[in-house]
């Protein structure tokens, strides 16, 4: 005899069972791929759109205020509301004299942002989540950098990159889901604690593909739930 469970408890039963998968899913350890050339970075994101931040063409400091997002307008500098595009707030420690500016010159072209007082870290805060960002530097912030990148549902990711060319180099990074929230970034140069330029980043909330051990639960749940409807259906 085949005992029949009613329709409601094996549409929870269903629902539970799909949480559960892809709860497992998003609260595992994220991977991380590191790119030094920033076409493969590009191909690697499947069309997703990206937002470069030349951080203008000229020199702009200091940032008196630690902060540097669209927003910030800054008149005496020449700096106004909307020459930093949307999506991104970069801040550090709040310091003294030119601890934290849009500079220009060095090996870089136009504005690139630092700091020459040895402040301390660079920290770029997203408006949403994003599955990869990058950007370009060279030895001015020095021989390595640190990095740290939190996400939304892992825990965060470390890592030592060293630093080999006096002229910008591309560093990109890409993780497995649209999950990443801020990033730290600090140098070992003792004046430049960080100097970036060309910050590329995806749009926020652009998902990366599911990852393969996510896409047959998701089938196996949109399966079951057209199963019932067709059992209601004929009922």
């Amino acid at each position: 005899m085949t005992l029949a469970l009613p329709a409601g408890n094996l549409l929870r039963r269903l629902a539970l069972l799909l949480s559960l998968a892809l709860a497992g899913s998003s609260l595992g350890q994220v991977v991380i791929t590191p790119f030094t050339d920033v076409n493969a970075f590009t191909s690697a994101l499947n069309g997703a759109p990206v937002t470069v931040e030349d951080f203008t063409s000229t020199s702009h400091f200091p940032l008196t205020d630690a902060k540097l997002d669209s927003t910030t307008n800054l008149p005496g500098i020449g700096l106004f509301a909307g020459m930093i595009q949307p999506g991104v707030t970069y801040s550090t420690a709040m310091g003294t004299g030119v601890f934290f500016n849009i500079d220009a010159g060095a090996s870089f072209t136009g504005g690139f942002l630092d700091t020459v007082t040895g402040n301390g870290p660079l920290t770029a805060t997203f408006n949403g989540t994003v599955s990869a960002f990058g950007f370009d530097t060279a030895t001015t912030m020095g021989s390595t950098f640190a990095l740290t990148i939190y996400f939304s549902d892992a825990t965060p990711y470390t890592g030592t990159f060293a630093i080999t060319s006096t002229t910008p180099t591309f560093y990109g990074f890409q993780s497995t889901r649209s999950n990443i929230t801020s990033l730290v970034l600090l140098g070992t140069d003792l004046t430049f604690s960080f100097a970036i330029d060309n910050f590329r980043f995806t749009n926020s909330n652009v998902f990366a593909v599911p990852e393969p051990g996510t896409a047959p639960l998701l089938g196996l749940g949109l399966a079951g739930c057209l199963l019932l409807r067709r059992r209601r259906s004929r009922t």
